[in-house]
């Protein structure tokens, strides 16, 4: 897996920190250590720095000085660890639909195989 940030990735926070300068005009919801965020956005910023918009939280747009322009005031890059690629979540839920729909035509032995593999695979994507 890669460590570089994707839309659609699976972060957990692991630096809240406000920096100097913070202020809850410009950054009225604020990312909590420990918790985990579905990256909606990576803005460019001109090729200045990587900005992170996050599906949980949204921001006023403000007038960004350093690049000239009103857009919504984004989470720098290094606040975040990687948990799952967009790959690996859609992966895991088409995984436990097709395990559900399988559970579904199979005689009770069978079914208790699949959610004993099922209750694996959420293990495996959940301790990550």
């Amino acid at each position: 897996m890669s460590d570089l940030l994707g839309v659609g990735d699976e972060v957990m926070c692991i630096d809240a920190n406000k920096s100097e300068g913070w202020s809850s005009l410009i950054f009225p919801e604020w990312v909590q250590k420990d918790n985990k965020y579905i990256v909606r956005e990576l803005l460019n910023n001109d090729d200045i720095v990587v900005g992170v918009l996050l599906n949980e939280l949204e921001n006023p747009n403000v007038f960004q000085k350093l690049l000239g322009r009103h857009q919504e005031s984004a989470f720098a890059t290094w606040r975040f660890s990687k948990l799952r690629s967009n790959y690996e979540i859609n992966e895991a839920q088409e995984s436990e639909r097709i395990e559900e729909t399988e559970v579904l035509t199979l005689d009770p032995e069978q079914k208790s195989q699949y959610k004993q593999k099922l209750n694996a695979l959420k293990d495996k994507y959940s301790a990550v």
